[in-house]
C-alpha cells in the first residue's frame, strides 16, 4: 500500500495488528474499537507529509467506525537544518500543518537529521543552532497549542521544547554539550572513518 501521510513503517511496528482488522472481530465489535483506538493512541506515526495523513489514515483497514485522528498522539517527523529558502519552508509548512491535531495534545518528535553533515562539514554548535533557527516560530506556534516537542539527532541530543529556552543561544548550548560528549565524539570519529575507507576505495 503506497501511503503518503505517514510511513509503511507504521504498518509493520506492531506484531498483533491482525487483531484490528475488521474480518478478525465484527466492525462494530467494542473490543475491536477498543483496541484500535489504543493502537492509534500508543503508535509513533513516522510522518512524511501531514497534509496527507488523514487521507492515508481512512485507507487503513481497521480505520472503519473511527475518526483516528481524534486518538493519534505521537508522531515523528524529520527535518533538515539549513538549506535554501524554499527548503526551509517546506519544511516548516510540515511542522506546522501538525496543528490540526492538537486536539490530543500530542507528542511530536522533531528529528534533527543533517546535524552530523553539518559538523562533518565544519560548522560548530551555534552555526548549527542558526541553521536551525528557521523552525522556532513553528515550534512556539505548537507549543502554544499544547504539544509536547522533543528535537533528537544522532549526536547523542535529546531535549523538549520549551518556550524561553528556543533561542539559537540556548540551542547553542545543547548542541555543543550533546556534540562534546565522548558518545557524539565517538560516533564522529566513525563517520569519518568511514568517509576516509570510502576515499580510498575509489581512488583504487
Amino acid at each position: 500500500m503506497s501511503i503518503k501521510g505517514i510511513s509503511e513503517a507504521n504498518l509493520k511496528c506492531r506484531s498483533d495488528t491482525y487483531l484490528l482488522t475488521p474480518g478478525y472481530f465484527t466492525e462494530d465489535d467494542p473490543i475491536r474499537l477498543e483496541l484500535v483506538k489504543a493502537w492509534y493512541r500508543n503508535a509513533t506515526f513516522l510522518v512524511i507529509d501531514p497534509k496527507f495523513i488523514c487521507r492515508s489514515l481512512r485507507r487503513l483497514r481497521w480505520s472503519t467506525n473511527l475518526k483516528p485522528a481524534q486518538f493519534i498522539k505521537r508522531f515523528e517527523i524529520k527535518v533538515r537544518i539549513g538549506g535554501e529558502t524554499f527548503e526551509q519552508e517546506e519544511f516548516a509548512e510540515r511542522l506546522q500543518l501538525l496543528r490540526h491535531f492538537h486536539g490530543t495534545c500530542p507528542i511530536v518528535t522533531i528529528v534533527l537529521e543533517n546535524l552530523v553533515e553539518n559538523m562533518y562539514d565544519g560548522h560548530g554548535a551555534q552555526a548549527c543552532a542558526q541553521h536551525a533557527a528557521y523552525t522556532f516560530p513553528v515550534l512556539l506556534s505548537l507549543h502554544r497549542l499544547r504539544f509536547k516537542l522533543i528535537v533528537r539527532s544522532e549526536l547523542n541530543l535529546k531535549f523538549v521544547v520549551v518556550s524561553e529556552e528556543t533561542t539559537v543561544e540556548e540551542w547553542t548550548k545543547k548542541f555543543h554539550e550533546a556534540i562534546e560528549s565522548p558518545r557524539a565524539q565517538a560516533f564522529l570519529q566513525e563517520v569519518e572513518r568511514k568517509a576516509l575507507a570510502s576515499m580510498r576505495r575509489r581512488g583504487r
